[in-house]
């Protein structure tokens, strides 16, 4: 797990990422800590990642956890042509133990972060689990929003989705065909921010 850790970071620290006017080398500080305990702080050095998914998630929410083998399904298939995901923990409760336990209970394959000082969340204008956040290979952010409109609204739910928003936005990130934010209405639980 250290391992995939480091490099996942390396990946990311390749950009100077830009979101709402804040780069990685102003006073807010873009630092991490992995569910193996390691603690980062993203530089812009290392070999870029083609595209960067921030995938923010709770171990108690409901439509997180729902959506664990869709997150689970896109990283087995971007993996290979440069994706890398994190999954983002932005609640002071989850520590390491209560982390690696939601990945064994639901396969979780993604690289996890704990983000206690929810610094990660504020700084990607997250503001529910799941929500995702898409950067290109340039550091820009170029879609937040839901993984997909399975959910309409809590507690109505589609048989199927109808449109497959992250995957898409993940396609288009690859593609380097835009560079503008495309933003969709997430549904789950609110991610509450304790200033």
């Amino acid at each position: 797990m250290s391992g995939r850790c480091a490099r996942a970071i390396w990946a990311i620290a390749a950009f100077f990422f830009v979101i709402g006017g804040v780069s990685i080398g102003e006073e807010t500080e873009w630092k991490f800590e992995c569910v193996d305990g390691e603690s980062h702080e993203l530089f812009a050095e290392g070999e870029a990642a083609k595209v960067t998914v921030l995938i923010f998630t709770a171990t108690d929410c409901p439509v997180a956890n729902y959506f664990q083998p869709t997150i689970r399904r896109l990283h087995e298939a971007f993996a290979e042509k440069g994706v890398v995901f994190f999954q983002v923990y932005p609640d002071r409760d989850t520590d390491q133990e209560s982390a690696k336990d939601h990945a064994k209970d639901y396969e979780i394959t993604t690289t996890q972060v704990l983000d206690p000082s929810q610094s990660l969340a504020k700084r990607a204008g997250a503001t529910k689990t799941p929500e995702a956040v898409v950067f290109n290979a340039d550091g820009k952010a170029v879609y937040r929003g839901r993984i997909d409109d399975t959910y309409a609204d809590l507690g109505k739910k589609r048989p199927k989705p109808k449109s497959h928003d992250l995957n898409d936005a993940i396609k288009v990130a690859l593609s380097g065909k835009s560079s503008e934010l495309v933003e969709t209405e997430a549904v789950g639980c609110f991610i509450y921010f304790e200033d």
